[in-house]
């Protein structure tokens, strides 16, 4: 079943920014599929923003591509189509009273093509962020994963992978007093970092309150070749000790003995009666 990363960076957003954005997810722009992740309206324009989202117009389109996609040239070509379907859907006047946002953990070298969906003007404005204009339109390209992490970009990199993970799973459990909800998001997006980071800090998941058997269950269901590589790392006697802290000592055992406990030899059937 696909994972659906949008609704978590639009949570995430809400979380954060509430009082500076109003966010709105699936916005219908003609017959599906045609539908733009997200609307971020800024409630007050002249309220300060982080960067990047400094970057952010009064009213911003993005197209956000999740980790296992590619922000390429069919992604910035149907941004431009949506951005020209809102302008019409709500009778702008200006193409520039609509800000364009192409957000993605990995960004294709030849995201915009000339003669095509062109990015004209196009320059680095800070790490991770090309700013540009697209058809008339105000848009930004921001790489994820160039982009610093900072406590103010944590809701962007919650929906991001590579680079920044290993700081986000630090600053999210060195804090999870203050971000229960974004622990828990972290759980279930950014499991390996996270086992990684609690580990390394020497914490168990009782001390946190991160769901612990569901938490284990998940990392005990990644793929095996992940597993050995994290666990090869580690000293055995950690990880037993980490696993029985977590299940307690009885139910390591009954999932040894359910594992392992070769099923019992079926006994004999009697011997048939001979046919008179």
């Amino acid at each position: 079943m696909a994972l659906y990363w949008h609704p978590f960076l639009a949570e995430m957003l809400r979380l954060s920014y509430a009082d500076r954005l109003d966010v709105r997810e699936n916005l219908p722009l003609g017959d599906l599929p045609l539908e733009a992740d997200l609307l971020l309206i800024r409630r007050d324009p002249a309220a300060p923003l982080p960067y990047p989202l400094d970057f952010l117009g009064p009213t911003t389109l993005v197209e956000f591509k999740s980790p296992t996609d590619t922000a390429d040239q069919a992604a910035l070509e149907q941004l431009e189509i949506y951005g020209l379907r809102y302008v019409r859907r709500e009778g702008l006047a200006r193409r520039d009273d609509l800000t364009l946002w192409l957000m993605a953990s990995q960004v294709a070298e030849n995201v915009s093509r000339p003669g095509k969906a062109e990015l004209t003007g196009a320059r680095a404005v800070g790490p991770g962020v090309t700013r540009g204009t697209l058809d008339g339109f105000p848009t930004c390209v921001v790489d994820l994963q160039a982009v610093p992490f900072t406590p103010e970009t944590l809701p962007l990199h919650m929906v991001a992978t590579g680079k920044q993970e290993r700081a986000l799973a630090e600053f999210v459990v060195g804090h999870y007093r203050h971000y229960p909800r974004q622990l828990d998001v972290l759980t279930h997006l950014h499991e390996i970092p996270f086992m990684e980071v609690l580990m390394s800090q020497g914490m168990t998941l009782e001390q946190i309150d991160a769901h612990e058997k569901e938490v284990l269950k998940k990392w005990l269901a990644y793929s095996a070749s992940s597993r050995r590589d994290f666990i090869a790392s580690c000293d055995p006697k950690d990880l037993l000790a980490e696993v029985l802290r977590t299940l307690g000592k009885d139910e390591v055992k009954r999932l040894i003995e359910a594992e392992y406990t070769p099923p019992a030899a079926a006994e004999p059937s009697p011997p048939k009666e001979p046919k008179e």
